[in-house]
């Protein structure tokens, strides 16, 4: 019994921290997606190099870090 409990509480944790992780990804991609109106205005190439470093990158790195977590 003691055990189970143990085990339970341990997978609750764990599957909270998967959400929030996930809730991250999220919110980084959200960003992206409103940054993205931004590139109408984008009229020099520097300009979007500097919104794909800032932004888009950011979103990839957060899921390249959780991949394996979150497709196992």
């Amino acid at each position: 019994m003691c055990t189970a409990g143990i085990l339970q509480g341990t997978s609750a944790l764990l599957l909270s921290f998967d959400e929030s992780e996930v809730r991250k990804i999220i919110r980084i991609c959200k960003n992206v997606l409103e940054y993205l109106a931004i590139t109408e205005v984008v009229e020099t190439l520097e300009d979007l190099v500097t919104f794909v470093k800032v932004n888009v990158l950011s979103c990839g790195h957060a899921i390249s870090v959780y991949e394996g977590c979150l497709i196992h």
